[in-house]
C-alpha cells in the first residue's frame, strides 16, 4: 500500500562518524512512516552515511564535504534545506526515542513555540520549518546556540515531558536482540520504492533482482529498478552514470519466470534510489529460470559446463594456470563447455540446462546456474570465506577449496571413483 502523506516530523541527526550509536537510534525513528529520518554526514569512505544509505531505505542521507565528522550546526542547516515535514526535530545522534516521542510532540507543538528536551550531550530541539530557516539563514547552530537564536526570534520554548527517550540497553532490551547491529537492517521501505543495481557485474545484476523481488513479496511494496551504476559512495561515485545497465537487466529478465514484470527505470534521481551495496546479502530467495535443468531422466547428459575467468579480484579467484588441464580433464569422455561472454546468457542457460553440472569460480554464471537448477560446484581458491558467504552462503552449491577438492567431490558426485 501506498504511503497516503508526508511526513509529520522530519527528525534532522548530525552524524559523529560512529555507526555503533547510530544503529540503535536510528530504527525507532525510521520504523514509522510519518518521521522522516534525515541523516547528515560528510561523504567520506569512513563515514556511517554510506551504510545507512544501503541499510535503510527509508533514511535521507545527505553528504556535506569538508570537516569529518561533520560540525553538527552546518549539519542542521544543510538537513533542513532537504527536510519535507513542516515540523523539525534536531537530534544528536545518540538520542534514542521512545514510542511516544512523535505523539508527544504533536501534541505540544504550536505557533510561537519551540520544544527542548535535556540531553546532555545530545539535545533535543522541536520547532517549525520556518523558525528553524529563519534561526540558521546566515550560519548553522547546534545545541544550545541553536535554543538562543530560536529564543531571540520570540519563540517561547517549552519543555518536552519526561519519558519520551531511551538509554541504549534500554531500547536493545525492547528489541529483544544483545548486539546493537540490527539483523535485518530494513526497517522499512517506502512505498513506492526504485532499487539500484549494486554494482556492474552480471552476478552483482542476479543478486539485485533477486533481492527486488524479496522485497516485493516480503514487504508488499510496489518496486521498480534502476539500471544505471554510479560507483561506489566514498569511492568512485559519481552524480552521473558510469555504466547503463538496462540492456543486460531486460536480457537477465527474459529468462527469468518472474510472476509479474518488473518495471525498469533508467531516468530517477539517483539520490532518490535506494543501492543496498553493503548489505551481508542474507535473505533466502533466488528466481527461477524459465529455461530449467533437465535432470537425469535419461541418464548422464556427459557435459559439464564451467567458467573459470572471473574477472574482478582474478589473483584470488581463478584457478593457478597449471591446473586448468586437470579441472578440463578431471571426467574422460564428458563434453566440456565453457559459458562466458562469447555466448548469450539464453544460450549459456541452454547448455547449463543440459549439463550435469556447473563448476566455477565466483562470477555471475553461479548465479544464472542457480536460477536454472542445474548442480553447482564452487572453487574458492584464494577467496575470502567471508566474502563468499555473503554472496553465495544461502544458496545451493558444493563448495570446494581447490582443483584437488573439486577434482574429488565432483568424480564422486558423477559416480567416477
Amino acid at each position: 500500500m501506498r504511503e497516503p502523506h508526508g511526513p509529520l516530523l522530519s527528525c534532522i541527526v548530525p552524524s559523529r562518524g560512529q555507526m555503533g550509536e547510530l544503529s540503535v537510534s536510528a530504527p525507532p525513528l525510521l520504523v514509522d512512516g510519518r518521521v522522516e529520518y534525515v541523516l547528515v554526514d560528510s561523504g567520506r569512505a569512513e563515514c556511517p552515511g554510506h551504510i545507512a544509505r544501503c541499510y535503510w531505505p527509508a533514511a535521507k542521507v545527505m553528504d556535506l564535504p569538508g570537516c569529518h565528522p561533520v560540525d553538527p550546526g552546518r549539519a542542521v542547516r544543510a538537513g533542513a534545506r532537504v527536510a519535507a515535514a513542516p515540523w523539525l526535530a534536531v537530534l544528536g545522534p545518540a538520542v534514542i526515542v521512545s514510542e511516544r516521542f512523535l505523539s508527544a510532540v504533536l501534541a505540544l507543538r504550536a505557533e510561537g513555540v519551540f520544544l527542548t528536551a535535556d540531553g546532555g550531550e545530545d539535545p533535543v530541539i522541536v520547532c517549525s520549518r520556518e523558525a528553524l530557516a529563519q534561526a540558521t539563514s546566515e550560519d548553522g547552530a547546534f545545541g544550545e546556540a541553536l535554543c538562543r537564536r530560536l529564543g531571540a526570534l520570540g519563540l517561547k520554548r517549552v519543555q518536552l515531558p519526561p519519558g519520551l527517550f531511551l538509554r541504549p540497553d534500554e531500547e536493545l532490551r525492547r528489541r529483544g536482540t544483545p548486539t546493537g547491529y540490527p539483523a535485518m537492517p530494513e526497517v522499512r521501505f517506502p512505498d513506492p520504492v526504485t532499487i539500484g543495481i549494486v554494482g556492474p557485474g552480471l552476478g552483482d545484476i542476479f543478486k539485485c533482482l533477486y533481492y527486488v523481488y524479496w522485497v516485493r513479496q516480503t514487504y508488499s511494496v510496489d518496486v521498480s529498478l534502476y539500471t544505471n551504476w554510479h560507483g561506489f559512495r566514498g569511492k568512485d561515485f559519481t552524480p552521473e552514470p558510469l555504466l547503463r545497465k538496462e540492456s543486460l537487466v531486460r536480457e537477465i529478465l527474459d529468462l527469468l519466470d518472474l510472476p509479474r514484470p518488473l518495471p525498469v527505470v533508467t531516468d530517477a534521481p539517483v539520490e532518490e534510489v535506494f543501492v543496498p551495496d553493503q548489505l551481508p546479502w542474507y535473505f533466502p530467495m533466488t528466481v527461477a529460470a524459465r529455461v530449467r535443468w533437465r535432470g537425469w531422466g535419461r541418464g548422464l547428459h556427459r557435459r559439464i559446463a564451467y567458467q573459470l575467468d572471473g574477472v574482478s579480484a582474478a589473483d584470488d579467484k581463478n584457478p593457478p594456470p597449471g591446473d586448468v588441464a586437470r579441472l578440463l580433464g578431471f571426467a574422460p569422455g564428458f563434453e566440456m563447455v565453457p559459458l562466458g561472454k562469447h555466448l548469450s546468457l539464453r544460450q549459456c542457460a541452454e547448455v547449463a540446462a543440459e549439463s550435469d553440472l556447473f563448476f566455477g569460480v565466483d562470477s555471475g554464471m553461479l548465479q544464472l546456474c542457480y536460477a536454472i537448477g542445474v548442480p553447482v560446484f564452487l572453487i574458492s581458491y584464494r577467496m575470502s570465506g567471508l566474502h563468499l558467504f555473503k554472496w553465495h552462503g544461502d544458496r545451493h552449491a558444493v563448495y570446494c577449496a581447490d582443483t584437488a577438492d573439486f577434482v574429488f567431490k565432483a568424480r564422486l558426485f558423477l559416480g567416477l571413483s
